[in-house]
């Protein structure tokens, strides 16, 4: 999103992932100012520890679930100026927003409150790669899961489709691998999830 000139996100769903003690986004952009948003006490507290800004940038920290939209505007709108463009990412987590949370209109209602020029990053579990590995590895899980967490793997026309309204930068929706590799990373690795970037005009 640097590149795109764009350097305010939310992080809907930021989760327990490998974290740089300097915080993910102020590598690329350290004037960055970064909301953090997550429905788990114990994800909040680590991201406070971790996620840090540097000096130039600003980072603030919401525990909320991503479908209650307007707590999570209302709460990003004390660090961040909804009326410029901000990115919007949601990295591996709608998954968990199963088709009777209608979690296309979710996703729309928070773009139909951003400003033009924003951007809307996300990737998803693939149910057409890897399609018998997936289906396996999700009924496993599935079935250790509580009914909140249960996960829904979705086809590429179905999460292309949480990109309505958007115009999708290059490569489009194409496996992890093969969105802008660094060079010297191969792109040919089977990785079951569709990823992409989208700028809202």
């Amino acid at each position: 999103m640097a590149a795109e000139e764009v350097d305010c996100a939310t992080a809907l769903g930021c989760g327990l992932r490998p974290l740089r003690g300097d915080g993910q986004h102020s590598g690329t952009a350290p004037t960055s100012r970064v909301v953090y948003v997550d429905n788990d006490p114990i994800v909040l507290t680590h991201a406070r520890t971790l996620l840090v800004s540097t000096p130039e940038g600003a980072s603030d920290y919401i525990e909320a679930d991503l479908r209650d939209t307007g707590t999570v505007l209302r709460e990003a709108a004390r660090l961040l100026d909804l009326s410029k463009p901000v990115g919007l990412t949601l990295m591996a987590v709608l998954q968990y927003v199963p088709d009777t949370g209608d979690p296309h209109a979710l996703v729309g209602r928070y773009l139909e409150a951003l400003a033009p020029g924003s951007c809307l990053a996300l990737s998803h579990p693939a149910s057409d790669i890897a399609d018998e590995e997936v289906a396996a590895s999700m009924r496993i899980y599935n079935e250790r899961a509580s009914a909140h967490s249960a996960a829904s793997p979705r086809t590429r026309s179905e999460v292309t489709r949480f990109f309505d309204g958007t115009e999708l930068l290059d490569p489009g929706m194409v496996p992890l691998p093969q969105w802008r590799p660094a060079p010297g990373v191969s792109d040919t690795a089977t990785v079951p999830m569709w990823c992409g970037v989208g700028r809202k005009p």
